[in-house]
């Protein structure tokens, strides 16, 4: 299931092809160290960069900072100057900023469920010894995870082109500042299916849809504040683009830090929190986190989660209002 290790940013044609490092996909200098306590961060047990366990039962599990987020995903030379617009600085809400992490965060998944379908197919074609889980039960998702990670690429290559302005497509944002560095940090892209008003904007039932794909970043800051991006693309359903990120548009500013978080666990699990904060919430408040940490539907095509799966609040306080933003859907 192994597989060449090699850059694949691209020039004038041309492959880079050098050694890829561990990247993050959340800066380590920058979002996560902002929820970085004692050189850790909360994620899931069954989450990205969490050792292997024994306990079967969906838990919280402390990452190393080190291994947070991070993928085989760029050679050093182009992990530093590919991301430079959008690292080792403050950033506000800006076009520019979205469509930088937008193709960041879809980078990410493209790596990623290509690596994932590759380890599928082996689960279908190599093992002949006992796992703890039926192999066959995910055999039959390995054309659905190629063909995810395919379309991810397709849109890492639109995201450039729209950025060097080759193409006509359009990239639908929302982006906001947030007077609070929130307790967690977030990256991910993903298919869209329902809105933060409780509206279903693409059933996954729906086989012969062309489906419309978002990206979410929410960056705390060491100034105090936390960057938040949603954005899509206008390439495949155009109305669910719009609409899915005209609802955060909408949002009342005291109640976007909740939505945001409710968007994170429904739809990346690439999601980690600062310890003291975990550790702050009483029994239940840690329960429904993790029963909101929606990993279920992960190999299971046409799966649907009710409408109003997002738009249905979490009972938790979280500190910090909108206080500017930029987009063009409003």
């Amino acid at each position: 299931m192994h597989r060449p290790r090699t850059c694949p940013v691209s020039t004038n044609g041309v492959s880079c092809g050098h050694p890829v490092i561990a990247s993050h996909s959340q800066q380590r200098k920058g979002p996560l160290k902002e929820i970085t306590e004692a050189g850790h961060v909360v994620g899931f047990s069954n989450g990205p960069n969490a050792k292997p366990s024994d306990n079967r039962r969906q838990d919280f599990a402390k990452v190393s900072a080190k291994r947070a987020s991070t993928f085989p995903g760029l050679c050093a030379k182009h992990d530093a100057t590919v991301f430079s617009e959008i690292e080792n600085k403050t950033l506000n809400p800006s076009y520019r900023n979205s469509l930088g992490l937008a193709i960041r965060c879809t980078l990410y998944e493209a790596i990623v469920h290509t690596d994932a379908g590759l380890f599928l197919n082996w689960l279908r074609e190599v093992p002949s010894f006992e796992f703890w889980m039926d192999p066959t039960v995910y055999t039959d998702e390995l054309e659905h995870m190629a063909h995810y990670a395919r379309y991810n690429w397709d849109l890492v290559n639109l995201l450039q082109r729209i950025e060097s302005k080759k193409s006509t497509r359009k990239l639908f944002f929302y982006s906001a500042l947030i007077d609070a560095a929130l307790p967690f940090s977030s990256t991910g892209c993903f298919c869209i299916e329902n809105d933060i008003a409780g509206n279903q904007l693409q059933p996954f039932s729906d086989f012969g849809r062309k489906f419309s794909y978002a990206q979410l970043t929410i960056m705390p800051q060491s100034n105090g504040t936390t960057l938040l991006s949603v954005s899509s693309t206008n390439d495949r359903d155009r109305d669910s683009s719009w609409r899915f990120v005209k609802s955060y548009a909408e949002c009342k500013a005291e109640l976007l830090p909740n939505a945001i978080l409710r968007t994170a666990l429904e739809y990346t699990e690439n999601t980690y929190f600062r310890p003291s904060w975990i550790n702050s919430l009483n029994s239940s408040q840690k329960k429904l986190i993790l029963e909101r940490f929606d990993d279920r539907a992960v190999f299971e095509v046409g799966k649907e989660k009710p409408h109003a799966s997002l738009a249905a609040p979490l009972d938790l306080e979280i500190s910090g209002t909108r206080v500017k933003f930029a987009s063009n859907v409003t």
